[in-house]
């Protein structure tokens, strides 16, 4: 025994509750740790798994949002294609009526916002909704050109010959004749109109005589100033400016002396007032263009005049 009374047995006995304490501190500071690790751990693999979640449920929503607009696309190009398709219907439908009007006064008032011209024989009917509108009627000759080359260069504004202005009132039917005195022969046009007040007019082609007509162009159901779908952007930016016409009518005739070879070509141009539009089916790419303006209604989108 010690000076303090303690005998090496009970040393001996406090070291080892030492050591088991010390050890006893570290296994807990281990198991502490490996704790905070596995919560570590367990709160790193919920997260994840939440990222992940979250992440699934927005790629699915995107998903979604892309099933629903490509629908919208295939529903608007089904649409489009019955507005097409009944578009046509209608015109081979008003076409057949025309073709059953035998003068001007047959012609109904179709109460439209269309332009509608229907060629037969060496006649055109003719309907032009409200609003003002000027019918041109032109002559060009030349000698020893196609009636191809014409009609291309026509299409460039080639200067007239010859060139009437009529004016024709709104919401009313007309017919143009080619006259002559035989009926291969073209020797003028004449104008009557639906509504018995509009005073008929006729003039003669300069030089007279002329035969063996061929046509050109088609029957036409048009908004006025209306631009085919094909023509590109600066075209139509000139267009949405300076409101273009309708070509409606042309025909190219020969002169009755052959030796001669001149070529004559008679057209009929609509000009009407108010902007230049494109038909909505056919806008296209065009419709997220600057371009045109926002689509109200009625078929057509108007075209931006640029500033």
């Amino acid at each position: 025994m010690d000076s303090t009374g303690r005998s090496p047995s009970d040393e001996n006995h406090t070291d080892e509750n030492h050591s088991r304490k010390s050890g006893d501190g570290i296994l807990f500071g281990i198991l502490i740790v490996c704790a905070l690790a596995l919560i570590g751990l367990n709160a790193s693999v919920y997260l994840y798994e939440r990222g992940v979640s979250e992440q699934l449920a927005r790629s699915e929503e995107t998903l979604r949002q892309l099933k629903g607009k490509q629908a919208e696309l295939e529903s608007k190009k089904k649409q489009f294609r019955e507005q097409r398709e009944q578009a046509e219907r209608d015109k081979d439908a008003v076409c057949e009526l025309l073709a059953l009007c035998r003068s001007a006064e047959d012609i109904p008032s179709f109460q439209s916002d269309h332009v509608i011209a229907s060629r037969i024989g060496k006649a055109l009917m003719l309907y032009v909704p409200a609003g003002k509108h000027r019918l041109e009627i032109s002559t060009i000759a030349a000698n020893d050109i196609s009636s191809s080359f014409l009609w291309r260069n026509y299409r460039r504004e080639l200067e007239s010959e010859q060139t009437w202005n009529v004016a024709l009132p709104g919401n009313q039917g007309y017919m143009l004749e080619l006259i002559g005195d035989k009926a291969s022969d073209v020797t003028g046009w004449k104008l009557t109109a639906s509504d018995p007040t509009f005073e008929p007019r006729q003039e003669a082609i300069s030089p007279a005589g002329v035969n063996k007509q061929s046509h050109f162009g088609v029957d036409s159901v048009l908004y006025p100033n209306q631009r085919p779908a094909y023509v590109r952007e600066p075209p139509l930016r000139e267009a949405a400016t300076n409101p273009p016409p309708l070509h409606i009518f042309s025909t190219g005739n020969y002169k009755a002396d052959g030796n001669t070879g001149k070529e004559f070509f008679i057209a009929a141009k609509l000009y009407s007032e108010g902007p230049a539009t494109v038909k909505a089916t056919d806008a296209g790419g065009l419709v997220e263009s600057d371009l045109l303006m926002p689509y109200q209604g009625g078929g057509k989108f108007e075209l931006r005049a640029t500033r």
